[in-house]
């Protein structure tokens, strides 16, 4: 049940993230927008949760 748990875990986290970007993107009013920087951080986040959330899925089904 931890694994199963922890699977799902893990593939849940990119999607957070991908809703986050693209919630950032779609309906953040430029006024309050965060800088370039905060972007690069965002996109850095997500693709090491996808990196992760991978590799996870890949050591348990192989």
């Amino acid at each position: 049940m931890l694994t199963i748990g922890g699977t799902v875990g893990a593939m849940m986290t990119p999607l957070v993230a991908g809703g986050t970007i693209y919630l950032r993107y779609t309906r953040t009013d430029r006024r309050i927008a965060p800088t370039w920087k905060a972007d690069v951080v965002l996109w850095l986040c997500f693709s090491m949760m996808l990196a992760l959330a991978s590799y996870a899925v890949y050591r348990i089904f192989t």
